[in-house]
């Protein structure tokens, strides 16, 4: 009698087949876990490179702002060196466009001045020998000028406006000046400046306590030479800075021509 074969046993089968799934599951388990590692991998490399063209585009902002931010700072120093340069040029020069011009051909002279100090006074008066003149601004009362003659004598104290001038000798500056005890005197001074006009006449800048000691305030005068022969020079007095500026007092001189 031939041997059959005989069917595997039922529960052989299933074990087989519980086997196989479990290396399915296995295989596919880890294949998911590698995509899933790669596509991690994937978007970090992702992220980071985003962030390193925000971080690059961050540094370059910051680097724009920056030379933004000193550009404007370099425009605005430059403005303002500008501003102050330009502040600085007109300190002490007023504009004499609009000014009046007062002109005295028996004194040979002339210069401009702001049409609010009024009108020019002049007056002429006789000493015990000679004379002089003296003149004021009719709303500046402050603001004087004046002269005398060679020969000009009275019987009291000068200031600023009894001269004739001044005179340049050996490199120094001499006040022409008159007082009761000593008339026509020469005195030494050192001017706060040298002035050239417009015109280019050379007048001094000096300050009146040098001169007279005593005397109140703290003016400031201005000496020029005329080229008249009985009149040989002129002094102007500005005796209250807050009454007519300091740069306006200068800005009158520099209107001031000999004729």
């Amino acid at each position: 009698m031939e041997n059959q074969p005989q069917a595997a046993p039922h529960g052989s089968k299933s074990a087989m087949w519980i086997i196989i799934l479990v290396v399915i599951l296995i295989l596919a388990g880890g294949a998911y876990y590698f995509l899933s590692q790669d596509n991690d991998t994937n978007t970090n490399n992702t992220n980071n490179a985003n962030a390193g063209v925000n971080s690059a585009g961050n540094v370059n902002g910051n680097t724009n702002a920056v030379a933004n931010a000193n550009a404007i700072s370099n425009v605005n120093q430059t403005a303002n060196t500008n501003a102050a340069s330009n502040s600085d040029g007109n300190a002490n020069t007023a504009s004499t466009s609009d000014w009046i011009t007062y002109t005295n051909d028996e004194l040979g002279m002339t210069f401009r001045y702001p049409a609010e100090y009024g009108d020019v006074v002049l007056s002429i008066s006789a000493g015990t020998s000679g004379s002089k003149f003296s003149g004021n601004f009719s709303n500046r009362d402050t603001l004087r000028f004046g002269g005398m003659t060679s020969d000009y004598s009275f019987p009291s104290e000068g200031g600023l406006l009894h001269t004739q001038g001044f005179q340049l000798e050996n490199e120094k500056y001499y006040f022409l000046a008159y007082t009761a005890d000593k008339p026509n005197q020469r005195i030494e001074i050192v001017p706060l400046k040298v002035i050239t006009t417009t015109a280019g006449n050379t007048g001094l800048l000096v300050n009146v306590k040098d001169l007279f000691p005593t005397i109140v305030g703290n003016p400031i005068g201005a000496l020029f030479k005329l080229s008249n022969q009985e009149y040989p020079g002129i002094a102007f007095q500005n005796s209250d800075a807050s009454v007519v500026s300091q740069a306006d007092f200068e800005a009158l001189l520099s209107t001031f021509s000999s004729l």
